[in-house]
């Protein structure tokens, strides 16, 4: 985790790119998203709380997948 000094110049550097100039944030929705925006040159780069809750669900309903939904059988 970034100290305060270090979380300081992030914020300046963010609030400078607001500056004198347009700023485009993409919208990442996983992992592999923010990676290929990161190496598409994109300084910063935004989350969507919707897309992220949509990922984690689709990774849930994967592993669930083939067990049963039935309940237990009661002794």
């Amino acid at each position: 985790m970034p100290d305060i000094a270090q979380q300081r110049a992030r914020a300046e550097a963010f609030r400078n790119m607001h500056r004198g100039r347009l700023l485009l944030l993409p919208n990442a929705w996983d992992v592999a998203s923010a990676r290929i925006f990161e190496d598409g040159g994109f300084a910063a780069i935004a989350t969507t709380s919707a897309g992220i809750a949509f990922a984690i669900v689709q990774k849930m309903r994967r592993s669930l997948r083939g067990r049963s939904s039935k309940p237990a059988p009661s002794e």
